[in-house]
């Protein structure tokens, strides 16, 4: 009801302006001013915010009453909710929306109660739906393989906009972090970490999604089988400042696995990372081909396997172009990059000594 009278009274706001106008001026222009100022309240001048829990107790009850255009801004709290966005255009960030404090993302927590995905997005939202200033917890996937989708966050063939998250200690068997299927989300300043799956630990990518990740940091995630930070399959993400690192997958890609995939790579770093199979910071399977930027380098280093001449830092069965600024080596072998056969090389600095 409180809403009700926010939406009434910038109503009657924007009516008492046109007739303040429409009186003075002339009879020619009082049709063409009313049409214009109606149809700018037609698109959302009157949008509205809402307050959680001051006008609503939850947020999904907040997302329920809004419209497209409204704003919820989320007190600090654990809210304790699995929240669908229902397709709408709306902006759904804590308090770092309104100050810009960072200290708000970990203050304001959607726990998932081990109930499902934490966040879906899954009624054709875009970039107009905007998730910013939370972190996402505790969601549980794990039921029959091919229904568990997206522990943290669940992309249906959507595009929506993730800014200044946390995604961190979600479980399913395909993305514990966020699961994308035909969707192109926009993720800048987040971080993804602590997660697990059967696969992709910290981002599932499929079925032509081309996710945007800028200022991102994958952490820690880990998988039972490929890809502990990322899986793509079939799919062409672009990365542009992105971390990826301390990732583990017991089969491959400890960092990156790519089936028939074509990641966009900008100042990215790969880490850290290890598998118990091939490539412990990238593994490329089925014509794959990430793509190095030669102005905004990356770096590939310290990544680990357990097993010899498995390319501890990436292993590929397609031959791929490797642009760094800095590698473990300077002239890698089968130990770093397998088959070496498959690879040239572009490094600018080796960071450890070569020896036999």
């Amino acid at each position: 009801m409180r809403v009700f009278f926010k939406k009434l009274t910038n109503y009657f706001s924007l009516a008492l302006v046109v007739n303040i106008i429409t009186m003075k001026i002339g009879a020619m222009m009082k049709k063409q001013i009313m049409f214009l100022l109606f149809t700018f309240l037609a698109i959302g001048a009157y949008s509205t915010t809402i307050y959680i829990p001051e006008d609503y107790t939850t947020i999904q009850e907040g997302i329920d009453a809004s419209e497209d255009g409204d704003e919820i801004i989320v007190s600090p709290g654990t809210y304790v909710e699995n929240i669908d966005f229902v397709g709408k255009a709306i902006v759904v960030g804590s308090l770092f929306y309104t100050t810009q404090d960072t200290s708000y993302i970990s203050q304001t927590i959607i726990d998932g109660d081990q109930d499902g995905s934490v966040v879906i997005f899954e009624n054709g939202e875009d970039s107009t739906s905007v998730l910013t200033g939370f972190t996402i917890t505790n969601g549980y996937v794990m039921g029959d393989w091919h229904e568990s989708y997206g522990g943290g966050i669940l992309c249906n063939y959507t595009s929506p906009s993730l800014e200044n998250v946390t995604i961190t200690y979600n479980s399913a068997y395909y993305g514990g972090g966020i699961y994308c299927a035909g969707s192109s989300p926009r993720l800048e300043n987040v971080t993804i970490m602590d997660n697990s799956a059967t696969s992709g630990g910290g981002i599932y990518c499929r079925d032509n999604s081309n996710p945007s990740l800028e200022n991102v940091t994958i952490l820690g995630n880990s998988a039972d089988n490929h890809g502990g930070g990322i899986y793509s399959n079939f799919s062409s993400p672009v990365l542009e400042t992105v971390t990826i690192m301390y990732n583990s997958a017991e089969s491959q890609g400890g960092g990156i696995y790519c089936w028939s995939a074509n990641p966009s790579l900008e100042n990215v770093t790969i880490t850290n990372n290890s598998t118990g199979g091939r490539g412990g910071g990238i593994m490329c399977n089925s014509s794959s081909n990430p793509v190095f930027s030669s102005d905004n380098r990356c770096n590939i280093y310290l990544n680990n396997t357990n097993n010899r001449a498995s390319g501890s830092d990436i292993y590929s069965f397609c031959d791929i172009n490797v642009i760094v600024d800095t590698f473990t080596v300077s002239n890698p072998t089968d130990f770093h990059a397998a088959p070496i056969e498959n690879f040239t090389f572009d490094i600018l600095h080796g960071l450890q000594d070569q020896i036999n």
